[in-house]
């Protein structure tokens, strides 16, 4: 993962979901390939969160909740599929 810059934030928001005791670090850069562009990611060896600081607040908003279900199911033990984290972050965000 190529980090560029690294700058702690806490993203607010009236939903206790998008709260975090986890480490979230805004980056410059995630990397990507094939046509992808990583906007998020969640490392479950440091419980740290990574968001591209590029994004609109409204498109933060919904990688954060992104990567807090992927941070969650990992924890349940729970499918790890991006359907069903976009599913649960879209109803976080109220895109649904």
């Amino acid at each position: 993962m190529d980090l560029l810059h690294q700058e702690e934030y806490s993203l607010q928001d009236s939903e206790s979901y998008l709260s975090t005791t986890e480490r979230i670090l805004e980056v410059d850069a995630l990397g990507g390939g094939n046509g992808w562009r990583v906007l998020g990611a969640y490392d479950p060896n440091t419980d740290t969160i990574y968001v591209l600081s590029s994004l609109s607040a409204r498109d933060k908003a919904f990688v954060l909740a992104h990567e807090k279900a992927h941070r969650r199911r990992h924890h349940a033990g729970e499918s790890q599929s991006e359907y069903q984290v976009d599913m649960e972050a879209a109803s976080k965000v109220g895109y649904n």
